[in-house]
């Protein structure tokens, strides 16, 4: 009898520390399966902020104190905009927390600058990304976004980030 509990003991620990290491981890495992689908001159979510300037140069515009403890670098010539979160508490602290894209050069999730919008919609959609979330724009799958600008039919803009599980609990 010792032995079969011994056994379900170390199971029901054994589960319970993968669902603490799937929830404390969660963010990272989005940016796993999402980077392979974002074709932005290399940069991808959670790059540093040193890769991305090794990757793209000095920035065109630095933006300090974006959206309270951020900040944005701007490349306006090459159309891609990047925010970094400044608070050291968050999983992205000086990493790429969002990107947005104007140009028809990259895409994210096969979509790309001039599409369809309602294809493009599709296509972020099968990629288990919902239509809305309450009180927030875009598509979202747990706390990544996708958000579509559009100018008549055709998408304008793309911007994909991730809502920090620590940022978002944050007043600055």
């Amino acid at each position: 009898m010792p032995k079969k509990q011994i056994i379900i003991g170390t199971i029901i620990i054994v589960v319970l520390l993968g669902v603490s290491l799937i929830y404390r981890y969660a963010q990272y495992i989005l940016v796993l399966q999402a980077n392979p689908y974002i074709n932005v001159d290399g940069v991808k979510l959670m790059m540093t902020e040193e890769k991305v300037k090794s990757l793209l140069g000095e920035e065109e515009e630095y933006m300090p104190g974006y959206a309270g403890c951020a900040f944005r670098l701007n490349y306006h010539s090459k159309g891609i905009y990047l925010i970094f979160l400044g608070d050291i508490d968050t999983d992205f602290y000086h990493k790429v927390n969002e990107i947005k894209i104007t140009n028809s050069n990259y895409e994210i999730f096969n979509v790309r600058i001039g599409d369809n919008y309602e294809e493009a919609i599709k296509k972020i959609r099968k990629r288990g990304f919902t239509r809305e979330k309450e009180g927030f724009p875009g598509c979202w799958k747990m706390n990544m976004y996708i958000v579509l600008e559009k100018s008549y039919d055709k998408v304008k803009s793309i911007t994909i980030g991730v809502r920090d599980r620590v940022a978002s609990t944050r007043i600055y």
